[in-house]
């Protein structure tokens, strides 16, 4: 008992150091209000490509909440989404990553830019401020840069709750739809419905014969990508025990969003056909026309 409640003593102390910082650096989340009721947070995963098909006439005077390269898809300039989040360091740092992968990031930077000509907030950790990032984005008028405070806290539930609701952290945001979700709260909307968030990762995940654990991305962009490798932060492949304690990180991320619902007095729905997130309550594809 005695040595639970030292070691939970150390991790307040840790977190609310990176909590200090976080006012220091003015990038807390601040509380807004919507004329409108309804957002569409959209992952990148299978079935976003069809609900948009379907729905686009609709959607288009929808509030919408995008992530990462769904700005390189050619939805990006239909729907002209409100909100955008990017949290993975990949973004800001492409000096570092391989030349693929800097094509890619690249390429989202310029969708960004040439493409957004109309009034986007774009929501990125709270690290990026001085950034050359955020240096380039300014020369786009219409993005609305904004930071969040990409920290999480461990210790003592109730302080977490109580740090949470004033947007001086955040659930452990293990996917950009933890961040997305928790962000949405604080928009001001009353029904927040999440699409195209399969998280099904553990139906194609295998080991091969060279102990690489891979599995199929499932992004709606590239349905047909053969199966990768998990990689970690270092980009080296990843092992299947830190692998699947990532995802429970993950998904317990979605659990704390799921409870501060009740402290927004909004209500987030999976509309995602077959999803594994089981955080929040599920409604069919067309519930949000009733």
């Amino acid at each position: 008992m005695l040595g639970k409640v030292i070691h939970n003593s150390c991790m307040v102390i840790k977190s609310l150091l990176g909590v200090m910082n976080i006012i220091r650096a003015h990038s807390r989340i601040v509380r807004k209000s919507s004329e409108k009721a309804d957002l569409f947070v959209l992952g990148n995963g299978i079935s976003t490509a069809g609900f948009l098909k379907k729905n686009v006439e609709d959607i288009q005077y929808k509030d919408v909440l995008c992530v990462n390269n769904f700005l390189n898809t050619e939805w990006f300039s239909v729907i002209k989404p409100r909100y955008c989040v990017l949290i993975d360091p990949l973004y800001f740092r492409v000096e570092d990553l391989p030349k693929h992968a800097q094509k890619e990031v690249l390429q989202t930077k310029a969708s960004l830019l040439e493409k957004t000509n109309w009034p986007l907030y774009l929501y990125v950790p709270h690290y990026v401020k001085h950034s050359d990032f955020s240096k380039e984005m300014k020369a786009n008028k219409n993005i609305k840069l904004t930071y969040i405070p990409l920290v999480s806290f461990a210790g003592f539930h109730s302080m977490k709750i109580f740090l949470m609701r004033r947007g001086l952290c955040m659930p452990h945001s293990q996917n950009v739809l933890v961040a997305s979700l928790f962000l949405s709260l604080f928009l001001g909307y009353s029904n927040i419905y999440l699409i195209g968030g399969e998280h099904d990762w553990a139906k194609t995940m295998y080991v091969d014969d060279k102990n690489f654990v891979r599995y199929k991305p499932g992004h709606f962009y590239d349905e047909n990508k053969e199966n990768e490798i998990f990689l970690d932060q270092t980009d080296q492949p990843d092992h299947i025990g830190d692998v699947l304690e990532k995802l429970a990180l993950m998904f317990r991320g979605y659990e704390e969003v799921a409870e501060m619902t009740a402290c927004f007095h909004a209500n987030i729905y999976n509309i995602t056909p077959n999803s594994f997130i089981d955080a929040f309550p599920r409604a069919n594809i067309d519930a949000w026309r009733t």
